[in-house]
Formats: structure tokens, sequence, C-alpha cells
């Protein structure tokens, strides 16, 4: 179950932590994300994420705002009868511009698949939004994000 009733399926993005093994042949697509109950849902998980690389590149006074801006809309959303993913999901795709320049050389494997699960979680959310023009302007937006900087990373750009 997802945050608001959604059913989302409860291995969520990618492999749970140690529960599921692979062939030789075979990689996990993303880093594992719960949406079980009990552990944080996967909005929460996916802003603790970005707030990191936020502080990372941007420093702690733009992590101390973006993590202000999350907690209130999330607060906002969770005490509506259905959650709108459409605020939220507009402040993730605002604050994701600069991470696919995030991902250096050294550890780039694992940054790929951390860039690659929050944007899984970014897309999920598209699917669970209900108002067809917040649908366009998200899916437009995000288009925009990928097609913008196409020299850095652009393996991963086109797999998203």
């Amino acid at each position: 179950q997802g945050g608001c009733g959604r059913s989302v399926g409860r291995w969520g993005l990618g492999t749970p932590r140690g529960s599921l093994s692979l062939p030789a042949s075979l990689s996990p697509m993303a880093t594992y994300i719960n949406y079980g109950e009990g552990e944080e849902d996967a909005t929460v998980q996916g802003a603790e994420w970005l707030q990191g690389m936020i502080e990372m590149q941007k420093g702690p006074e733009a992590r101390k705002a973006f993590h202000e801006e999350f907690t209130t809309l999330h607060s906002d959303q969770e005490n509506s009868r259905q959650y709108n993913y459409g605020p939220v999901l507009d402040l993730f795709i605002s604050q994701s511009e600069d991470l696919f320049s995030a991902i250096a050389e050294t550890g780039r494997e694992e940054k790929v698949k951390e860039v690659e699960s929050f944007f899984a979680l970014v897309l999920s959310m598209l699917e669970m939004l209900d108002d067809e023009q917040q649908l366009d302007r998200s899916t437009t937006r995000l288009c925009e994000l990928f097609a913008t900087s196409s020299d850095q990373q652009p393996e991963l750009r086109l797999r998203l």
C-alpha cells in the first residue's frame, strides 16, 4: 500500500535490502525504496535523499529551505482526505536540475543507481496524479529536465 491507499506493490523500486538474490547476469535497476507499512513512505524517503544531494551541491541553507517546503507540503497533503502528489512532485522536479551533474567518476555506479531510483519514484508519482493539467505540466517539465544538458549522463537520461 502507498501512503494514501493506492496499491503500488510491496517491493517498490529495485531490490529489497538483502531479500532478493539476482542471477549474476542481472543487476538491480534501482535502489530499494520500501512501500510497506511501518516505515517512512517512499515520498519521505525520496525527500530525505534529495535533501542530502541539495546540501552536497548547494549547502545547508538550501537543504533547510527544501526541508521546510517539503514538510509544509507533505503535512498539508497528509491532513487532506486524498493525498495530492502534484505539489510535492513539482518540488522534487524543481530541485532535480543538478542531479545528473552530481554523478562524478568516483563512486559513479552507486550514484547512478541512487539518481535512477529517485527518478523512478518521481515517475511513479506521475501515475498518481488525478488532475490532467497537472499531469501534463509535470510531464513536460520532467521531459525538459531530461533534455537539458544532455551531455551529462546521456545513457541514464535515455533509460529514464
